[in-house]
């Protein structure tokens, strides 16, 4: 019996560590209502090219998504770093979008693909 309660100390110990050793990150999950907030939205997230003197010159404008690091599992849900979360958030804000957000714990792939290289 003794060993039993042991072991599962031991068990809870390990789990312990391994939960501690892992990277927490953010699921962002949106929904934008209409049209035009769609496509601003998706031009702040994800930048434009901007063309002028009809279209003889074009800038590169970019979005919150080349600045950052990121996971898109599908339209309107992202996971991202946590240090990334209010600049998203504010975002979001701006253009007066619906949005929940939730603190996960990543797997091993998610926080390889979060790392900068």
């Amino acid at each position: 019996m003794l060993i039993t309660a042991h072991t599962k100390i031991e068990t809870f110990i390990n789990l312990t560590v391994i939960l501690r050793n892992r990277m927490n990150g953010m699921i962002i999950i949106y929904r934008a209502e209409g049209k035009k907030t769609s496509v601003q939205l998706s031009r702040a997230l994800h930048g434009y090219k901007d063309y002028s003197n009809k279209g003889k010159y074009f800038y590169k404008r970019k979005g919150l998504l080349n600045k950052i690091l990121y996971i898109q599992l599908m339209r309107g849900v992202f996971i991202i770093k946590k240090e990334d979360k209010e600049k998203f958030i504010s975002l979001l804000e701006r253009y007066k979008i619906s949005y929940h957000v939730r603190e996960i714990i990543l797997t091993p792939q998610d926080t390889k693909d979060l790392k900068e290289e």
